[in-house]
């Protein structure tokens, strides 16, 4: 039995804790019944990511693996979303659309914007906020940096307000990418699940999840 602390064998008893036998390490001032580590096996929390990014919920994939929803809670919260909004590069057609979703109650709206390269089917960019103009107008800044030639969005007014207008086309056909990008977040994440119980409490936590799944999305068409 080695030292949980410093891995050191060298050992001294120290007592019983009920009927165990307690060490003492000699290297540091660490008492030990135990070397293996507390909590569950780094394999059996990768599965809990990936049921996450499934669909199943904080609360059933605690269930699942024998850990409480605040302890699956915090791995999710480790997970990489990095290349969740991509570098510049060349990106003709770009659709935008938003998706509404709730935080704590029904009557607090939350929007997801989102920008999708219609050739890659990429996630460009994102923003999290209200539906008006103040949202946009903070995503299209990050846009500029892509070389976009036209911009495919539905027939909201803040597009008209915001987006250039010899670039911007608005039909709900030219919008079917982002429109695909919706459904699969709400395939893939419990809390956007329509007619789920599941709600968002938090909006960094809905923001982490919203940039989990576009990492996903980018990863799966690099």
């Amino acid at each position: 039995m080695q030292c949980p602390k410093c891995g050191s064998s060298e050992k001294v008893k120290a007592g019983f804790i009920g009927e165990k036998q307690r060490y003492q390490c000699k290297n540091c001032p660490c008492k030990y019944t135990r070397s293996t580590p507390k909590g569950l096996s780094p394999s059996t929390w990768e599965l809990a990511k990936k049921l996450y990014l499934s669909g199943v919920s904080l609360r059933q994939i605690g269930k699942l693996i024998g850990a409480s929803t605040v302890a699956v809670l915090k791995q999710v919260r480790k997970m990489d979303t990095s290349q969740s909004r991509l570098e510049p590069q060349d990106a003709t057609v770009v659709e935008l659309d938003e998706l509404c979703t709730f935080l704590t109650k029904k009557k607090r709206k939350i929007w997801v914007w989102v920008a999708v390269c219609r050739e890659t089917r990429r996630i460009l960019d994102w923003e999290v906020g209200c539906r008006g103009i103040k949202t946009l107008k903070k995503l299209w800044k990050r846009l500029k940096r892509f070389k976009i030639e036209v911009y495919c969005t539905d027939r909201w007014r803040a597009y008209n307000a915001v987006l250039p207008a010899g670039k911007l086309v608005q039909s709900k056909a030219e919008t079917y990418i982002a429109e695909q990008t919706w459904s699969d977040l709400r395939h893939w994440l419990a809390r956007f699940k329509r007619r789920g119980k599941v709600v968002s409490r938090s909006l960094d936590d809905l923001i982490h999840a919203v940039a989990l799944y576009f990492h996903k999305v980018n990863l799966r068409y690099s």
